[in-house]
Order: C-alpha cells, then sequence, then structure tokens
C-alpha cells in the first residue's frame, strides 16, 4: 500500500502529500534497482517472456534477440562448476565463466545449492557439484553406459562424416525404443533431420531404430510391429508393412535403407552394431535419397569401417 493510501482521503497536507510521493518513488526505484540486479522483478519478467530485453537489464540476449531463461542460465552455471571438478570455482569466475551479472549468478547458485545440486564451502567460498547430480545418474540405471558409448564412437562419427556427408546417428535400444545418444551434421545442406540427441522413436522408426528392429529375433520383430502399429501412422507414410518390407533384405545386405518413408526425398541407411552376440547400438547415415543412392556402396563401407575401429561386430551376410 502506497503512502497515498494510507493518508486520510479529507485531511492531506502539502507536505505529506510531497513525502508520499517521494516514498513512493523511492520504492518504486528501489523494485526496478533490485530487478535488475536479480532479473526477478515482472518488468524483466516479461521481458523475457516477449524476448524484448531493455538497456540495462541483466538479460543476455540472443543474435536473435531472444532473452535466455532463468533454467538456461542455471544450466550453463552448473556445466561450467562441473567442469573445474575437485577444485571447484568462486562465484565472480563462475559469472564470467557462464556470461552473465555476478547478481544473476549468486541468486541461481543459491537456488542450485539448496536442491542439492551445488555444494559451497563457506570457508574457501567456491562451488562445487552437489550430490544430486549423482543421484540423477545412479537412478538412470543401464542409460549411463550410453555417455561411454558415445564417446567411443565420437571420433569416428566425425571422420566418416567428413569422408562421405549426411548426417549420422547413434541410437541405442532402451526400454522397447530407440534412443539417439549422438547426431554429426557436419557442414553439409542437408538441415532436415528431427532425430535430435535425447529423442525417442519406436523401433522401426528411422534408420537406426530400423536397424534395431532388423537385428531382433523374428518372434520379437513381429511383437514389435504389432505394438507399434498405430504409432508408426505419426511418422509420415510409414506403416507396420513398409517397416516389414524395409527389413526383408536385411539377412542378405547387412544393412535396412528408409526408403523417404517418413520425410519425402529423405532416405537413410541404417546398420546394427553386435558386442557379446547381441545387438548394443545402430547407426545410421541421413541424406537426400537420390544422392544417397547414388554413394550406397561407400556409405555401407564406411559405416562398416566405423563399427570395426570401435570394436563392435557386424551382422552376418546370408
Amino acid at each position: 500500500m502506497s503512502a497515498f493510501e494510507r493518508s486520510s482521503p479529507v485531511d492531506v497536507r502539502p507536505e505529506r502529500a510531497a513525502r508520499g510521493t517521494a516514498a513512493s518513488m523511492n520504492g518504486n526505484a528501489k523494485a526496478r534497482v533490485e530487478g535488475q540486479a536479480d532479473g526477478d522483478t515482472r518488468a524483466n519478467g516479461e521481458a523475457r517472456a516477449t524476448g524484448e530485453g531493455r538497456p540495462g537489464d541483466d538479460t543476455r540476449t540472443s543474435d536473435a534477440g531472444a532473452a535466455r531463461s532463468a533454467l538456461a542460465k542455471g544450466l550453463d552455471l552448473l556445466t561450467v562448476i562441473a567442469e573445474r571438478g575437485v577444485d571447484g570455482m568462486g562465484l565472480s569466475a563462475a559469472a564470467r565463466r557462464a556470461d552473465m551479472h555476478v547478481a544473476t549468478a549468486h541468486r541461481l547458485l543459491a537456488t542450485l545449492t539448496e536442491t542439492g545440486y551445488v555444494s559451497f564451502d563457506p570457508y574457501s567460498k567456491r562451488y562445487h557439484l552437489g550430490i544430486m547430480p549423482y543421484e540423477i545418474v545412479g537412478r538412470a540405471g543401464e542409460d549411463v553406459a550410453f555417455v561411454q558409448l558415445r564417446r567411443r564412437m565420437r571420433c569416428a562419427l566425425r571422420s566418416s562424416e567428413a569422408d562421405v556427408g549426411g548426417i549420422f546417428c547413434l541410437s541405442v535400444p532402451t526400454r522397447g525404443e530407440a534412443l539417439c545418444i549422438d547426431v554429426v551434421e557436419g557442414g553439409w545442406d542437408i538441415k532436415v533431420s528431427t532425430l535430435k540427441v535425447g529423442s525417442r522413436r519406436p523401433l522401426g522408426a528411422g534408420g537406426a531404430s530400423l536397424a534395431l528392429l532388423a537385428a531382433l529375433p523374428e518372434t520379437e520383430r513381429e511383437t514389435v510391429l504389432t505394438r507399434e502399429r498405430e504409432r508408426y501412422t505419426k511418422y509420415g507414410d510409414l506403416t507396420a508393412d513398409t517397416v516389414r518390407a524395409a527389413i526383408a533384405r536385411f539377412a542378405e545386405d547387412g544393412y535396412v535403407v528408409n526408403e523417404a518413408a517418413i520425410i519425402p526425398d529423405i532416405a537413410a541407411i541404417g546398420i546394427p552394431l553386435f558386442e557379446g552376440g547381441r545387438s548394443v547400438a545402430a547407426i545410421s547415415v541421413t541424406n537426400v535419397q537420390s544422392r544417397l543412392a547414388r554413394q550406397r556402396e561407400s556409405v555401407v563401407a564406411a559405416m562398416r569401417a566405423v563399427a570395426e575401429r570401435a570394436g563392435f561386430t557386424l551382422p552376418r551376410i546370408a
């Protein structure tokens, strides 16, 4: 309630009104200053929501001028602190490294500390990675191995992408689906892939996912085809029958091809990777259909080389 609202509407002297106006203006100014320091005023919140920053705001903007969210900034801080390992990082260094105002970094780090994602040593005044990230990793169970697999394959995928082009994807089977754990796009002109790291697809939808399905025993494949019949219809012209037809030549070729069934004029080749007698992952190369058709032999050879370099075995060809 302002000073004007507290005053009597009948007995308001000029001096009191002046003091009330000054107090109200000072209060508003203080709120604006504090809002700019910690990014929490309603005006700044609206600016972030609309992507319109104002001069003097602490919000760092992208090239397109869209304001970054508090969540994105918090994740940036979490990442830079994790990179320092046991050495930790002070407030000013963390803010500078994450490219944000110290006041904003302090507020976000306080929240991260409270929730256990970051720990703060009051003696050294340094922040370290907290217990929660490790708790999350522990709860992820078998998915942790996917991080190691990604590191194992990364260099070979990059090298092959530079040689043959297209978009290389690495996917793994998990919980009855295909999970994309890496994408290498390079500088080629094809930018139509909707598969991002962390994307999940039903087995059979996409090059690598199709390869994972093809590697299953026939009875398991048919179970998946029946179960995912309705989901397939959400992916372009994909159906259970087109998936089944794409798998038909797998035993003879050792790879599968998605012939533009999901995105017009965009095809993909997939090869499953075996370890210990079972399929543990699959790689795919996506490209324009006509281009991939011309380069099929060289692309398949490059994919096989990636698998062998990483120590995987390939499917036996009938």
